[in-house]
């Protein structure tokens, strides 16, 4: 039998990996998570490369594990609710696990769904489909007055 990566490649610590999310059958699970606070931290690039680098760091209510964010994360989280973090605090956001075009592996990423404190806005197909048509008035109860012109 060869090595599973979580045995390689430990989790745990004060930060989420994408292990973190990992079920005992090997698949990855959604979560969601409440901002509870936003945070600095000067971390290494990676083993190999130990120059320190600033990352933000999201803090969640209710768990330890805190999610270093990516430039694309942190982007994202910027682009939906505004470039200052204050304003993150408070919001829910989903998480998954998938591929990046940034580093080998899988990487914790943010969904751009919007979740129960903030619904996601329709599109404008969607909003169409559900609007109600407006109801004609009557040929009898035409005013020339009410044209504008």
């Amino acid at each position: 039998m060869g090595y599973k990566l979580d045995d390689v490649y430990e989790s745990g610590g004060q930060y989420m990996k994408a292990a973190s999310l990992k079920n005992d059958d090997g698949t990855y699970r959604k979560i969601k998570r409440k901002v509870a606070q936003v945070t600095v931290a000067e971390l290494s690039k990676s083993k190999e490369d130990q120059t320190k680098e600033k990352k933000m760091v999201l803090h969640f209510a209710g768990h330890e594990e805190g999610m270093v964010l990516n430039w694309t994360n942190a982007n994202m989280l910027a682009l939906e609710y505004g470039d200052d973090s204050d304003r993150w605090i408070g919001k829910t956001i989903g998480i998954k696990v998938g591929q990046t075009n940034f580093g080998p592996g899988l990487q914790l990423v943010i969904l751009e769904e919007k979740f129960e404190d903030e619904p996601a806005p329709q599109s404008v197909e969607q909003a169409v489909q559900k609007a109600e048509p407006p109801t004609p008035r009557p040929v009898d109860d035409f005013d020339a007055d009410d044209i504008p012109f």
